[in-house]
């Protein structure tokens, strides 16, 4: 874990904002807030507002790997977020190559509902991944991944065994090492809550889901992240951050500073990207700690 000393502010108050950040990927973190959606190199402290938020979106950060160029897709639903199941979204992608938005031509799954709005996804494989629902020939919901190629420019979905399927389990999706992984929270019992996490052994291959342990918690978790050790770092209720062992359950807090109240735990990577463009801040972001990515080269 190294320290980024470098404290995101404007000369504006806003403390009252909710700024979500989507990731971090070679260089730069994407990350929305005050109506803007902004990508921001803290390495150099550039940063350079791409669109205004719509309503009812789900957006996915990643680079393509065959040009090594940042992309934003946006999938943006029309109705409203309780209405939208079978509703086809509308699909553009941002090239930071092009500083443009475009329409995708691969139009995006109407029946399978991309339902997490508050920038959990992940960048593996060439690919952003959502948590999504479908409905079955029964009726019946069922979770699954959507998944989205940044080179190719296409949509795809990974499917989970049943006992990950089944749509009362509450899921996020990360990466656990070389492998895409699921987070599902169990229960909640004498004021420790249970979380399984199970990786993708074989990345598409859905029969090599496996279920690696269960850690218990007194904390509740949409998120986490995990170092190369498989230590689990962990955001808690004080605002503070923590590594917890998944095998002794220890949980041992981050000497960390700052308000916490909006932050993101990431892998890092310093870069040159953005080197022409702004040099501060974009007018609307809320105080923000950098102290909260695990920077590895």
């Amino acid at each position: 874990m190294v320290r980024l000393d470098n404290r995101i502010s404007s000369e504006r108050n806003y403390s009252n904002d909710f700024c979500i950040i989507f990731g971090s990927c070679r260089g730069l973190v994407c990350l929305e807030s005050s109506g803007s959606i902004s990508l921001w190199n803290p390495s150099i402290r550039k940063s350079l507002i791409i669109s205004a938020k719509p309503r009812n979106y789900v957006l996915g950060f990643g680079v393509c790997n065959v040009t090594n160029d940042h992309k934003v897709v946006k999938l943006v639903y029309k109705q409203n977020i309780s209405s939208r199941c079978m509703v086809q979204p509308e699909v553009e992608i941002y090239s930071l190559s092009t500083r443009s938005w475009r329409s995708v031509s691969d139009p995006a799954p109407s029946n399978h509902l991309v339902r997490d709005f508050w920038g959990y996804q992940c960048f593996a494989f060439g690919s952003v991944h959502w948590i999504a629902s479908d409905v079955n020939r029964e009726g019946d919901k069922y979770n699954l991944v959507v998944s989205f190629d940044m080179s190719k420019e296409v949509f795809n979905k990974l499917m989970f065994p049943n006992s990950i399927a089944n749509y009362t389990r509450k899921l996020s999706i990360t990466v656990l090492g070389d492998s895409l992984a699921a987070l599902e929270f169990m229960n909640w019992k004498r004021g420790q809550r249970s979380y399984c996490v199970s990786v993708m052994k074989e990345y598409g291959v859905s029969e090599s889901w496996t279920k690696l342990f269960t850690v218990k918690i007194p904390y509740w978790l949409e998120n986490v992240t995990f170092r190369e050790d498989g230590r689990i770092i962990l955001p808690l209720n004080n605002n503070k951050l923590a590594f917890c062992d998944p095998e002794s359950y220890d949980i041992k807090d981050l000497d960390n500073a700052g308000d916490f109240a909006t932050y993101g735990i990431f892998t890092y990577t310093e870069s040159l990207v953005l080197l022409k463009g702004r040099s501060s801040i974009p007018e609307g972001m809320p105080n923000l700690f950098a102290a909260s990515a695990a920077k590895c080269s």
